[in-house]
């Protein structure tokens, strides 16, 4: 590998708090199938850059609220090219309750395996009541109880994006989660 590869690939993995992947003996299959090299010639080493770009810690806050801090992120290269995960999590002093609000990217290399996911999880959710919402992305839907959590899942291509809101708040924003989605989808 050469130098100016090895210096991006730490860059790549400092950028999102990954470790370096395992290589692992044949005989290991469990661990070579939870971690793959990342390869700097992949095109989702540009990944984590970009969702820093695209979900930050201002639209975190504006969903929940109040000022919240990054409390997870984790980044991998599996099967599915690239996934990566960031949850902000914020506390409401008056309400006594800490809310969070998670946020995944999946990028796939196939267009067709992003959307079996997508319908997959969409018809799992179907008797729980959704709102399916036309205008986001290729498809994408929302469900909620209005108490306790805000779901989306929107779909553009080969890439998913999940959001979710755990513990609303009397500070939970609707209205910005919804924003923030649209954004995002509409950036990708």
């Amino acid at each position: 590998m050469k130098k100016q590869n090895i210096l991006l690939y730490i860059a790549v993995l400092a950028s999102c708090g990954c470790k370096p992947g395992v290589k692992t003996e044949a005989g290991n299959k469990e661990s070579a199938a939870k971690t793959e090299t990342l390869r700097v010639e992949d095109r989702s080493a540009q990944a984590p850059a970009f969702v820093k770009k695209i979900f930050t810690k201002r639209q975190a806050e504006s969903i929940l609220g109040e000022a919240a801090d990054l409390t997870d992120s984790s980044m991998w290269n599996n099967k599915r090219i690239v996934d990566m995960k960031y949850t902000y999590t914020a506390k409401d002093s008056h309400a006594g309750r800490t809310g969070n609000v998670y946020f995944m990217l999946e990028m796939f290399q196939q267009e067709a395996k992003a959307h079996a996911l997508y319908t997959s999880i969409l018809e799992a959710n179907k008797a729980h009541g959704i709102t399916v919402i036309p205008d986001l992305g290729d498809e994408a839907y929302a469900h909620t109880d209005n108490e306790n959590f805000y779901f989306l899942l929107a779909r553009k291509g080969n890439i998913l994006v999940r959001m979710k809101v755990n513990k609303l708040t009397p500070k939970t924003s609707r209205k910005a989660f919804d924003q923030v989605a649209k954004d995002i989808v509409n950036a990708i």
